[in-house]
């Protein structure tokens, strides 16, 4: 199994955080945000924190934020082992802090909160720093 922290519920944080919730072999461990968010029915049982001090630990953190957020908030980021990578198609991976295992998931799609997607039939970019991690985003993404 699995485990992942998304961090950001925007849009595209709350997509990836129910598409992980639902999908079998991953453990969605919980959802960070800046500020106190009302979680949605199907997420309410999960773990929420809006401290970065507090997140569990994971295989992998996904940096659902916006673009000049993810190097600020992956230095911030002190679990040593999961792979940390963020979901922007305008940002580098180098961006992110070397001190973590680093890689980019970045679904091709425009999201709203309010129309449902079924990431089956959208293209996510992938790229990681090593092959075993870029093994890892395949069966993520």
């Amino acid at each position: 199994m699995i485990s992942i922290v998304v961090l950001g519920f925007g849009n595209v944080g709350k997509h990836l955080s129910e598409a992980f919730h639902k999908a079998p072999g991953l453990d969605l461990r919980q959802i960070y945000n800046r500020t106190d968010i009302k979680l949605p029915g199907s997420l309410q049982q999960l773990a929420f924190t809006n401290s970065l001090t507090n997140l569990y630990e994971a295989d992998v953190y996904v940096i659902a934020l916006p673009d000049d957020h993810i190097a600020q908030i992956s230095s911030k980021i002190d679990k040593k082992d999961g792979l940390v990578v963020h979901t922007s198609g305008g940002v580098s991976l180098d961006e992110l802090d070397g001190k973590h295992r680093r890689g980019v998931l970045y679904p091709l799609q425009s999201f709203s909160k309010h129309r449902s997607v079924d990431f089956k039939t959208i293209p996510i970019c992938i790229e990681a720093e090593t092959a075993e991690d870029l093994e890892l985003l395949l069966i993520i993404g």
